[in-house]
């Protein structure tokens, strides 16, 4: 996968001596010390220090203390399936948009 991504950079004429950092997800084979892929940028270049995804860390955070209380897990999944039926048709979320602004 490093191999994928300075191959990208060198296609795109971005120079990896000059990367100051880099951040991925908070996946093994992005972050292993030895075998991930930041790892392997560092071996070309000691300055593109790792710093891991704020987001991607907020949202584990986020979703560990959910799964802690089963209410909110309730909730969350009701909001999923209503997200997930008035998606899956651009009629139905007309429909809901159109309701919604009525309300107002």
């Amino acid at each position: 996968m490093a191999n994928i991504v300075l191959s990208y950079l060198e296609g795109c004429k971005i120079d990896i001596a000059k990367c100051r950092g880099q951040s991925y997800d908070n996946a093994a084979n992005m972050l292993g010390r030895h075998k991930g892929m930041q790892q392997k940028i560092l071996e070309h270049n000691k300055y593109a220090v790792f710093i891991p995804c704020a987001a991607h860390t907020l949202n584990l955070i986020g979703r560990s203390a959910v799964d802690c209380c089963t209410i909110a897990v309730n909730f969350f999944s009701i909001v999923q399936l209503l997200y997930n039926f008035f998606s899956g048709s651009t009629h139905r979320w007309a429909v809901l948009r159109e309701l919604l602004n009525r309300k107002r």
